[in-house]
């Protein structure tokens, strides 16, 4: 995994290789786990998702080449549309506050009182 000393130095080479190893890596034959878990995204829709997001986990910003696993795809389980790519992190803090904003929102006041 690379430093971010270097990830900034070569950005762009980062990013064109996370976009190769996804297209190398795209679904053949088979559903691709999106679409096994009811998502609907193209491979080409997530490559887009992630030139748009700048190759970075949507609330932390993290780089994708950072991190262990490839950007998650976030989308709503009310209406099951997509929202962004995050790293497991934020994708488990969502799932886990059940994407109650209102319970979010005591998060936020509780941290904020108590830092």
């Amino acid at each position: 995994m690379p430093s971010k000393e270097y990830y900034w130095k070569n950005r762009d080479k980062c990013l064109s290789q996370s976009i190769d190893w996804h297209k190398k890596n795209k679904p053949k034959g088979k559903e691709s786990k999106w679409k096994q878990q009811g998502i609907k995204i193209t491979h080409e829709e997530y490559v887009a998702l992630f030139n748009k997001q700048d190759g970075k986990c949507a609330l932390c910003f993290t780089p994708a080449e950072e991190l262990t696993k490839s950007l998650a795809v976030d989308h709503s389980h009310t209406t099951g549309n997509i929202r962004g790519l995050l790293c497991g992190s934020c994708n488990q803090a969502l799932g886990l506050f059940k994407d109650n904003i209102e319970v979010m929102k005591r998060a936020l006041s509780y941290l904020d009182d108590n830092t």
